[in-house]
């Protein structure tokens, strides 16, 4: 706020010589203005510019300060606007301290209640303990009188009870023991069986996928026209395809030696274009790679 107050002084300095100059300068046009002896007649045209030129000069000057005077006007506004922005910014902040500092208040003096309450409620546990505890000794001490006459019979009940719980705890672990490993010999068959159907599943993934590859060759040789004088070769082929079959490229991925051959593979896996569909859908795939030979 220093450092803002600081800058308008300085522009307001600034400002005020501008305007100083600017009426020095005017008061200077004014003054050989009037001193300039009006012409005689119409012929004295050169003693007329200069009063004109000076008048233009006035003009200007004027329209200058008015310029000066409205850029005061427009940073007055602002810094008032600026002000008016800044008032209402700290009026909101107070506001929001207020009602956060009434939300403080209003918790401390819950948080306070429940301390209270927890307070006085812990002195009643505390005060009927007491009360228990003493109860508590008091029948322990007339059990105990009524007790000694049995303490031998009660002993040897209470042994015989150690062995009995101590017997009882051997049973468990040990059942406990052989229930772990039965689990264990099952979660181990189970995973067996997993491994084994992972494995079925897979050799019939591969049989279906051999019996697919075949199926695209079998119709790509029923597509495919021998080139004249073309003995019987093989090649590579690399087959781009749709989802739904179409054939969108051909690559010779392992030439046969002979181009015409190999055009001729090109041609009949385009003319079997859609290629038949894979018998399980795990097994499409948008490349295929199969060996062509002639049948």
């Amino acid at each position: 706020m220093k450092q803002y107050t600081s800058d308008m002084n300085d522009k307001a300095f600034a400002i005020g010589v501008s305007l100083f100059v600017h009426l020095v300068a005017i008061g200077l046009l004014v003054m050989n203005f009037e001193r300039t002896p009006e012409p005689r007649h119409a012929a004295a045209t050169p003693e007329v510019e200069p009063i004109q030129a000076a008048v233009a000069e006035r003009a200007a000057v004027e329209a200058e300060l008015e310029k000066l005077r409205a850029e005061e006007r427009r940073q007055r506004e602002a810094e008032e606007a600026r002000k008016r922005r800044i008032e209402q910014e700290a009026r909101a902040a107070r506001e929001a301290r207020e009602r956060e500092q009434k939300r403080l208040a209003e918790l401390k003096r819950q948080q306070e209640a429940e301390k209270k309450k927890q307070t006085e409620a812990e002195r009643q546990r505390k005060a009927a303990a007491e009360v228990e505890k003493k109860r508590l000794a008091e029948e322990k001490r007339r059990q105990e009188e009524a007790a000694r006459q049995k303490a031998e019979a009660e002993k040897r009940q209470l042994e015989a009870k150690r062995k009995a719980e101590e017997e009882a705890r051997r049973k468990a672990e040990a059942e406990a023991e052989t229930k772990r490993k039965a689990e264990q010999a099952l979660k181990e068959q189970m995973a067996a069986e997993e491994a084994r159907l992972a494995a079925e599943r897979q050799r019939e993934l591969q049989s279906l996928l051999a019996r697919y590859i075949g199926d695209i060759t079998a119709k790509v040789q029923r597509r495919w026209i021998r080139p004249a004088g073309v003995p019987d070769l093989t090649c590579k082929v690399l087959v781009r395809q749709t989802p739904v079959g179409d054939v969108v490229d051909v690559q010779i991925l392992q030439s046969s030696g002979n181009p015409l051959f190999d055009r001729s593979v090109e041609s009949a896996v385009r003319m079997a274009s859609p290629l038949p569909s894979p018998p399980h859908p795990d097994l499409f795939e948008r490349e295929i790679e199969f060996t062509f030979k002639p049948r």
